[in-house]
């Protein structure tokens, strides 16, 4: 037997290898999800971000996920973000 070999051998996304990890070491959201007081689901968004509360990014931490599978910890402010120059314009041509 012969083995394919594949053209794709790009390196894996962070997303990927946390899910590869987590296949590995028979980890799930769902169970996360219990330990921390959420959902898997939210979990799993959580993990698809850029960022995540540093509190939620502690919380992984301690129960044992690597960090360099999670986004970076950041508490950014809720709420609409900054409008830019030109949405000043827009909401000032617009009569907002």
């Amino acid at each position: 037997m012969q083995l394919v070999s594949t053209a794709n051998l790009t390196p894996l996304t962070r997303q990927e290898a946390l899910r590869l990890w987590m296949g590995r070491n028979g980890q799930s959201f769902t169970a996360w999800g219990g330990c921390m007081g959420i959902s898997g689901n939210a979990v799993s968004k959580l993990c698809d971000q850029d960022t995540m509360p540093v509190h939620r990014h502690e919380q992984l931490l301690s129960l044992g996920v690597p960090v360099e599978l999670l986004p970076e910890p950041m508490d950014l402010k809720p709420g609409p973000k900054p409008r830019g120059v030109h949405g000043e314009f827009l909401a000032a041509f617009r009569g907002a």
